[in-house]
């Protein structure tokens, strides 16, 4: 898939495996699919993941806590309306920080893999 590229859900789920917005493989962050309507765009090359702090996402943000440093090349793909995607590419699990209502993850993109 070429990055920035307009797809269908049927490619993202060839790619991502799952309708769960973080697909793990072998414990490591493989995808991940964000909206604009959940997640803050800082730049194009910069993105904030949020996840609601509700007991039920305990566990995935306590796992992407411990990919911070060594996780390696995150696919990212972007909602843009109801079945249409944008590939954003390549990106890298930079950091986190604890608010109140979520945690929010920071992502940068990889200019070469």
């Amino acid at each position: 898939m070429t990055t920035n590229q307009t797809i269908s859900w049927a490619e993202v789920l060839k790619v991502h495996k799952t309708q769960q917005a973080v697909n793990f493989i072998d414990e490591r962050i493989a995808s991940i699919i964000c909206s604009p309507m959940q997640n803050k765009f800082v730049s194009d090359d910069k993105v904030i993941f949020s996840i609601p702090t509700r007991k039920h996402y305990l566990k995935l943000v306590s796992n992407m806590k411990l990919r911070i440093s060594d996780n390696g090349p995150i696919h990212l793909f972007i909602k843009k309306e109801k079945n249409i995607w944008t590939d954003a590419g390549f990106f890298k699990l930079i950091s986190f920080e604890e608010a109140l209502v979520e945690t929010n993850f920071l992502l940068q993109k990889i200019v070469s893999i």
